[in-house]
């Protein structure tokens, strides 16, 4: 039985993405990240999804607690980007019907990504922002090691500035 409470708005979706040194293991060491967090944006907060999807039942047709777009690239090189990838972050506890939902959504964005393919990964970050209708992508600016979301420091785009946001993409890179 769903005990959860109702309610009639609907999640602004964004995308938070962090551009990170993998750590770890030695063999990781040059290795560096890119996370692209799906985070609703209404009633202009940052909020993360997690909260929202789990505590209500707010879009029952996709399921944007945890997901991301993920992808690595090495730090020696600063080469573009690779193992671009769309996944769920940290699913802890999910039953059958939090399962179906994972599935259906990430089949539906795989269908449409298909079929626009990308030439860098800042294109497939963008593609998969306009297909979850995000309209804006953070990029998180500051050092802090926080986790709360209210304490970082963002510098945003509207997902229509591709030049601006493939070269914040590679400034951050280049930064690491």
């Amino acid at each position: 039985m769903n005990n959860y409470k109702k309610v009639t708005d609907e999640i602004v979706p964004g995308l938070l993405v962090s551009v990170t040194q993998s750590s770890g293991s030695v063999m990781q060491d040059n290795i560096g990240k890119i996370q692209a967090d799906v985070i609703d944006l209404s009633e202009n907060k940052v909020r993360n999804t997690l909260k929202l999807d789990r505590a209500f039942d707010i879009q029952p047709s996709q399921y944007y607690a945890d997901l991301m777009v993920k992808a690595q690239f090495e730090l020696d090189t600063q080469r573009e980007p690779y193992a671009w990838r769309i996944c769920y972050g940290h699913p802890i506890y999910v039953e059958e019907k939090e399962a179906y939902r994972m599935h259906k959504t990430l089949s539906t964005i795989n269908k449409k990504m298909e079929k626009y393919p990308s030439n860098s990964f800042a294109q497939y970050m963008i593609q998969f922002a306009e297909i979850i209708k995000a309209n804006k992508i953070l990029f998180r600016i500051d050092t802090s090691m926080t986790s709360n979301l209210s304490e970082m420091e963002f510098k945003t785009y509207m997902v229509n500035q591709q030049i601006d946001i493939a070269d914040k993409l590679s400034e951050l890179i280049q930064n690491i």
